[in-house]
């Protein structure tokens, strides 16, 4: 590339590449999607150059990052742990994940904005240091690691610009920055001149929901028996809040989401829209017997519980419709993210134990009322096969799909 990549930043997009390529003893799995796209099955020679790409960058890297730590060796980390996570190297992946995280505190990508000035800092260069902070947060959201970071989850980000539009202007780029988040997750507005209404951008809603999924995730897993109504009462506060952002997002991007990059845009907001189902389902879903397998707490009442219920299946249905296109259209499927091919296997089991129970519909108060939409299992043979799909290029999904297969 001409020298202007790192080394080993492009052994590890190459590495991560791969994931996308068929091993030539596989050539009869692929997708519908991609076929007819000849270069793809020719590349396809390169898949098991792979992890010997991804060994070497690892390597090279280790030393760097100690040595001359940079921008483009932090991008190269969570090119990295991408893959990592990918091919289901869970250790690798979580070592370059906390490596990535740590050197971007170091280096100042995570710097704070101060409450008597605006924050002016506002370069291309100090954006894409910014987003690499931002999206090694995100990973560390989602694999729920380092857990001490997840802990402190809206801390560690209070008050760091989101990330900002970017502008392809006839001077070149323009970086616009519009609000950060406070330590209680609360948005605020980073300069005095915009107006508390304006769009902040895809990315910086997906941040604001990427939160609050991680402190959902981190209630979930410390009440490994059901939530008391105190614990629920967090769980239905992270409720409404999701709501909340959910609804702002919605009002403010109708207007102003033609200032992304289309297809940035357009990816990030479906990351958005799922990411917000799932909070939904998980901030519901350990009250409901049915789907947590956990026996009801006697301190929450049992109309809560079948609102939660009501709550967990509407949200499914939502996610199954936003996955239309993917499902039972001819979008491309290789471009799901996992997180949300994830999302769909929740969704898959909610509206499997949906119509299994409809025979026994409400009973003990253990699912919902609404049992009157007709069968379901054409949306879950669907997802199924979204999965199925999938998991040619994230190994992570191979255990939802085996799960949901019947």
């Amino acid at each position: 590339m001409e020298g202007r990549l790192h080394r080993s930043l492009f052994r590890a997009l190459l590495a991560l590449a791969t994931l996308f390529l068929q091993p030539r003893n596989h050539s009869n799995d692929i997708l519908p999607a991609i076929e007819g796209q000849a270069e793809l099955t020719i590349l396809s020679s390169y898949h098991s150059c792979g992890r010997p790409w991804a060994k070497a960058a690892l390597r090279e890297l280790l030393i760097s990052a100690l040595e001359c730590p940079s921008l483009m060796i932090v991008q190269a980390l969570e090119c990295l742990q991408l893959y990592w996570f990918g091919i289901g190297d869970f250790h690798s992946g979580s070592l370059c994940l906390a490596l990535a995280y740590r050197s971007c505190h170091l280096l100042g990508y995570s710097r704070k904005s101060t409450d008597n000035s605006d924050y002016n800092d506002e370069s291309l260069e100090s954006e894409l240091s910014r987003r690499c902070f931002w999206a090694c947060w995100t990973s560390t959201c989602i694999v729920m690691e380092p857990e001490p970071c997840i802990k402190l989850a809206w801390q560690e980000v209070g008050l760091v610009p989101l990330p900002g539009l970017i502008s392809n202007t006839s001077s070149g780029y323009t970086i616009t920055l519009n609000q950060t988040m406070d330590e209680n997750w609360i948005s605020r507005s980073l300069d005095r001149r915009i107006s508390s209404d304006s769009y902040p951008g895809s990315a910086a809603i997906s941040m604001k929901m990427v939160g609050v999924w991680a402190k959902i995730q981190q209630l979930c897993k410390e009440h490994t028996s059901a939530p008391n109504a105190q614990s629920f009462g967090q769980l239905e506060k992270l409720s409404h809040l999701a709501t909340s952002l959910f609804d702002e997002s919605t009002t403010r991007r109708n207007s102003g989401h033609q200032n992304d990059p289309k297809t940035e845009g357009e990816s990030l907001l479906l990351v958005h829209d799922a990411l917000y189902h799932q909070c939904q389902i998980a901030a519901h879903w350990m009250i409901v017997p049915l789907l947590s397998g956990i026996p009801s707490d006697p301190t929450i009442r049992s109309d809560k519980q079948r609102e939660s219920a009501d709550t967990v299946l509407k949200h499914a249905e939502l996610l199954e419709r936003l996955l239309a296109p993917y499902l039972y259209g001819r979008s491309d499927i290789s471009r799901l993210p996992p997180l949300v091919g994830f999302g769909a296997f929740v969704a898959g089991i909610v509206l499997l134990a949906t119509e299994i129970s409809r025979q026994d519909c409400g009973v003990n108060g253990s699912f919902t009322k609404d049992c009157r939409n007709g069968p379901r299992i054409p949306a879950v043979r669907a997802i199924v096969h979204l999965l199925d799909h999938l998991r040619v290029y994230w190994r992570a999904l191979e255990r939802p799909v085996s799960c949901t297969s019947f």
